[in-house]
């Protein structure tokens, strides 16, 4: 997945208006139809690809939100749930026990993130 380029989409915005100012400064009576169909398209496109643009940075918005939400979760759980209960089990498995290396092994990995 790639990133809109902000500068690029700018750019493109500032010359595509360019043009509309250009195209829109000649006269009906001496565009041709070619004219007019690009205009239309032109103002058209000025439309979508802002509207695109407005959608890609609250999607970005929405994501990063997202992110934040999931990173406060990890932690909790890791630090506040998992950690202490595979140290209580830890304390009450013998260490005979096949349970005790299962649980020894997930500290330490807890340890690792």
């Amino acid at each position: 997945m790639k990133s809109i380029n902000s500068t690029q989409h700018k750019t493109l915005i500032k010359t595509l208006q360019q043009l509309e100012d250009i195209l829109s400064a000649t006269t009906a009576n001496t565009m041709s139809l070619e004219r007019i169909k690009n205009f239309e398209e032109v103002k058209d496109g000025i439309v979508l690809l802002k509207e695109r643009y407005l959608e890609y940075e609250s999607l970005l918005e929405q994501l990063s939100h997202t992110i934040e939400q999931y990173d406060r979760l990890n932690k909790h759980l890791r630090f506040s749930v998992l950690a202490p209960a595979l140290r209580i089990l830890r304390k009450n498995v013998e260490p005979s026990q096949a349970h005790y290396f299962l649980i020894r092994e997930n500290l330490l990995e807890t340890k690792k993130l």
